[in-house]
């Protein structure tokens, strides 16, 4: 765990460090340091802009996603109890790519640009609701069955 929390911290500070301009390790932590209060000396120019108010959030919200994924990734391989299950199982996928083509070919993009994201969001979790309520219409709740109404579904 240790190991991996380092590992995290580093690769964190390297992503913020490294884009189309490089910002060298040392203003990075300067500007992380000044954004959280720290007694750290002023930056020149935008590089704390950059870091603080460009970077950082992107780095934070990737750690999150990936984070996520790796949750629902384990939950779904103990639910089926399969080290090679993925969403294509429940019918996932299938709900989320149905809801965007729905809205690509009926809508396009009259809605904004949230209209795509917000539509395959909803298509998976129509799908999730129609697998979860197969199962529960079936005696026994077996994770032959969730698989089952998932492929179903999909």
């Amino acid at each position: 765990m240790t190991a991996g929390a380092v590992a995290l911290v580093a690769l964190a500070l390297l992503s913020i460090a490294y884009g189309s301009t490089l910002i060298p390790l040392s203003d990075v932590i300067a500007a992380l340091g000044r954004a959280v209060g720290l007694d750290e000396p002023e930056i020149s120019g935008p590089v704390g802009k950059i870091v603080v108010d460009l970077r950082l959030p992107r780095t934070i919200l990737a750690i999150c996603v990936g984070g996520g994924l790796g949750i629902v990734g384990a939950l779904l391989q103990t639910v089926t109890r399969n080290d090679l299950a993925d969403p294509f199982l429940f019918g996932l996928s299938s709900g989320a790519a149905a809801g965007a083509v729905s809205v690509i070919t009926v809508f396009g993009d009259s809605f904004g640009i949230w209209t795509l994201p917000v539509a395959a969001f909803t298509g998976g979790i129509l799908a999730a609701s129609i697998v979860l309520l197969l199962v529960a219409r079936v005696r026994g709740q077996g994770p032959e069955r969730l698989i089952l109404a998932g492929l179903a579904v999909s």
